[in-house]
């Protein structure tokens, strides 16, 4: 394999390289560095609030998705950007990056280590790059098309692959419940109930884009949340189809960009997921 610094030409997409690559995550690791530089140090309290209490932003995020939107751009300054916080450029062709300069942000208000740096390019509506960086987790969960999907952490570099657990009972998932979550989480606490009878367990870490890292990288078997948004989850898919899993929307349908509903699994037990999940009646229209 060669080295992260060399350009690799069986690698290289008609949009991108290895060297391109290269300098996506170290200016992604350098906006990570500025996270934790500030990490701690703001508090829930000083924060402002969006739309509800649940849904927090802070001029961390604003100043990340700036420092973001620069980058890509001088990257590649033909693909459109959309942002959690407002970013918003059109293309000149069918590429567009999907970021989420801070998911998991009520996480880093608390001080609670389980947030990242999402990035994803799609081309037309498929995703064909993945950047999931959790800087105070030192791990960066990475790929693009052609290149696979990896992870880098303090001990280097390795491949990432999902799970190959086909037995429910020994496997492990996740789920979240997004914001105005107090008017449809009814529907999703009795999905938890009924998959954490049935597994190992279930984890709710509060980051999506975490928890499709951990799906790709077979830490999770399975993963599954409604009423997110392109950026939550544009990488994660890309990362986790990369690594041989499966991702759907709740009816098996490959269409889960938008986020509304996502079920993201090794594949050996996506089925049986979708079997066990009910979609809130507000998006089965």
């Amino acid at each position: 394999m060669k080295g992260m610094n060399e350009v690799n030409t069986d690698a290289a997409s008609p949009f991108w390289t290895e060297s391109l690559h290269v300098r996506l995550l170290a200016g992604i690791r350098r906006i990570g560095e500025f996270q934790l530089e500030h990490f701690g140090v703001i508090t829930p309290e000083e924060m402002d609030a969006k739309s509800s209490h649940s849904d927090l932003v802070s001029w961390v995020d604003r100043e990340s998705e700036s420092r973001l939107a620069e980058l890509l751009t001088e990257l590649l300054p033909e693909a459109g950007q959309i942002g959690e916080e407002g970013l918003d450029r059109q293309a000149s062709g069918d590429l567009r990056w999907i970021i989420d300069p801070l998911d998991g942000t009520t996480n880093y208000a608390y001080g609670h280590p389980f947030f990242c740096i999402s990035v994803g390019l799609v081309r037309g509506d498929e995703p064909v790059l993945g950047v999931i960086h959790a800087p105070r987790l030192d791990e960066c969960f990475h790929g693009y098309s052609g290149y696979g999907a990896r992870v880098s952490l303090a001990g280097g570099e390795r491949p990432i692959h999902v799970s190959r657990r086909d037995d429910p009972l020994r496997t492990l998932h996740a789920t979240g419940f997004a914001d105005r979550r107090k008017v449809r989480a009814t529907v999703n606490l009795r999905n938890l109930e009924r998959i954490l009878h049935a597994t190992h367990g279930v984890r709710r870490a509060g980051s999506a884009a975490l928890d499709l890292a951990f799906t790709a990288a077979g830490r999770l078997d399975g993963f599954w949340e409604m009423n997110l948004n392109p950026w939550d989850v544009a990488a994660g898919i890309f990362l986790v189809r990369e690594a041989g899993g499966r991702v759907t929307d709740f009816r098996g349908l490959p269409d889960a960009l938008s986020g509304r509903a996502i079920v993201a699994s090794n594949g050996l037990v996506h089925d049986w997921l979708l079997e066990q999940l009910e979609l809130d009646p507000l998006f089965d229209r």
